[in-house]
């Protein structure tokens, strides 16, 4: 149609990457040549392009690409083979399934590290939620209480040992005890509860404190684990100190005192100890025994003072921490009571030696002295009456007839009884042999005012109720 033929067609390719038509002119020979490898290869073969891009199907032209050249872009149809559209469905898949991925493995990694950090954060939360780590904290304010001299939060102490102990006397040396230790704590032995376990605290190694716990609050995380919040609610002190026990021992009239404080009756043990010399003598007068004070758990020392019943201070005989106060000598004896108290003691001494004035050998001169029917008046009387006062050595007594005398330790025991201490020598001249023999007393007396009559009449006189010989030397 435009003149040309079909031996003067061109040949059209399509550019593989620009999609160009490209014309390429034939010879003749090359026409033979054509239909002759066409003959042999089939209806197409392989060529290369202008640009050498490699070997390339040639199909079957229609009659308008031969008639009129390369079909123009507006006509040129896609292929659409069956491999094309798969192969891109494919590759849409494998596309679509990558960024799939992507997304989900970036929302797993977001997760994982939102999770990593909540796991953590639970389990420091829980690891500091262990009494362990509580009673760490709590012996650090333990420690720090210790070293400012304050009692620990939560420790309590008995107000004092015993009421002759300072209220603070337990805190105070508990204190001084800990200073400059160190110290440590381990789980006691007998705690079995979880939620209110039990610690001891140590100091270099030895128990001081004892301290409860209890868990409120309970939280659970992560499915299995617990948090609690701790709270300390006891703290015992392990201390112990050295007390002593005391015991005083006085006269049933006397009085005590310890630190300066009336002692009350409440610590009289009831025991009771019968004084000796009151043999005889408490048959006539009231005379007390000796009563016993015990005080138990003492730490501090005390100061013991005893008064007899006038109020005066006596002296007490220490012996440890045991206290005694007998009765006590009163110091220089009244005049009166002096020269009545010799009198006494210098009759009785010449009744002995026959040298009395008087009916029977002079008993009646002595019983005057004496309390009717009492033991010393029956011996007075037998003696007197008795065959052996015959036996006497014949004598004459010396001028003065008493020498060495000595009155002392006087002690008033009531004010119906007194004793004291006489001591006198007297000089015998014997006739048979003109020796000088000495008759020595050294006694203590005891003496009651007692009425002895029956007359109806209250009479009552100085009267020896006992006589207790000496025999230290």
């Amino acid at each position: 149609m435009n003149g040309l033929n079909n031996n003067d067609l061109n040949m059209v390719d399509l550019d593989r990457r620009n999609d160009r038509p490209v014309k390429r002119k034939t010879s003749g020979n090359s026409k033979s040549k054509t239909g002759s490898a066409r003959r042999s290869t089939g209806s197409s073969r392989r060529i290369t392009d202008e640009y050498g891009h490699g070997r390339i199907p040639e199909r079957r032209r229609s009659a308008d690409e031969l008639m009129h050249g390369a079909i123009p872009p507006s006509k040129k149809k896609k292929r659409k083979g069956k491999r094309g559209k798969a192969y891109r469905r494919e590759k849409r898949r494998w596309q679509r399934f990558w960024k799939i991925l992507a997304i989900y493995a970036g929302v797993l990694l977001i997760l994982s590290i939102i999770f990593l950090i909540y796991t953590d954060s639970c389990l420091k939360k829980y690891e500091k939620s262990q009494s362990s780590y509580a009673m760490e904290n709590y012996l650090k304010k333990f420690g720090e209480a210790i070293d400012s001299g304050t009692i620990p939060e939560g420790m309590s102490f008995a107000t004092s040992v015993s009421e002759f102990d300072s209220a603070d006397i337990m805190s105070s040396s508990y204190l001084s005890y800990l200073q400059g230790k160190t110290l440590t704590y381990d789980k006691a032995p007998d705690s079995y509860m979880t939620e209110a376990p039990v610690y001891l605290i140590k100091a270099d190694g030895t128990d001081v404190a004892r301290v409860k716990m209890e868990g409120t609050n309970g939280q659970v995380i992560l499915a299995i684990l617990t948090v609690l919040d701790w709270n300390v609610t006891e703290v015992t002190p392990i201390f112990s100190m050295d007390t002593h026990d005391y015991t005083i021992t006085v006269p049933d009239n006397y009085s005590v005192t310890v630190n300066g404080t009336p002692l009350s009756d409440a610590y009289l043990s009831g025991e009771t100890e019968s004084v000796d010399i009151f043999q005889y003598a408490r048959e006539y007068a009231d005379l007390h025994d000796m009563k016993k004070y015990v005080i138990t758990g003492v730490v501090s020392d005390i100061s013991v003072a005893v008064y007899d019943g006038d109020g005066n201070q006596v002296e007490c005989n220490v012996n440890g921490y045991d206290y005694s106060a007998g009765y006590q000598s009163m110091g220089e004896i009244p005049e009166d009571y002096k020269e009545m108290a010799l009198t006494m003691a210098e009759t009785w001494s010449l009744l002995m030696t026959r040298d009395l004035s008087g009916t029977s050998n002079g008993f009646y001169t002595l019983a005057e002295y004496l309390i009717e029917g009492s033991y010393y008046y029956k011996m007075a009387y037998d003696w007197a009456t008795g065959i052996d006062i015959t036996f006497t050595s014949a004598h004459t007594l010396g001028n003065p007839i008493f020498t060495n005398i000595v009155v002392d330790d006087y002690v008033k025991y009531t004010d119906n009884c007194f004793s004291c201490h006489i001591y006198f020598d007297k000089d015998m001249y014997l006739t048979r042999t003109g020796e000088t023999a000495y008759d020595t007393t050294d006694s203590t007396f005891i003496f009651v005012y007692y009425d002895d009559s029956d007359d109806g009449v209250d009479n009552p006189h100085w009267a020896i109720a006992d006589m207790i010989a000496n025999t230290s030397n």
